[in-house]
């Protein structure tokens, strides 16, 4: 699920369809409240999907089931949001590239 926190979901008026129980880092429980839809956008992906809404300021995630929904992956060496499918077409590639190169 996407987390927002609350400047942002005012900044975006977001309408207020739910409210759930969620543990945070920290280990609180808090009932928070869940906004939707919103639709995301990366590349020529797109998702669409609820949001919970985090108190304050808290720092926005991208969940894993967005970021699957949209085949993107997280490059860690890069620090970039990678299309999975450009990635896999990228490393084909370059394996395809390495055994012409050995054939020569």
């Amino acid at each position: 699920m996407l987390c927002i926190n609350e400047n942002i979901s005012h900044q975006l008026g977001l309408e207020i369809v739910d409210t759930r129980p969620a543990i945070l880092a920290d280990g609180s429980i808090r009932d928070l409240d869940i906004a939707g839809p919103i639709e995301i956008r990366f590349e020529n992906h797109r998702t669409i999907t609820q949001a919970a809404i985090l108190p304050g300021d808290s720092q926005p995630l991208l969940g894993s089931i967005p970021m699957e929904d949209m085949d993107v992956i997280i490059d860690a060496i890069v620090k970039s949001l990678n299309c999975h499918s450009c990635v896999c077409r990228n490393l084909l590639f370059m394996r395809v590239m390495r055994f012409l190169h050995t054939q020569e």
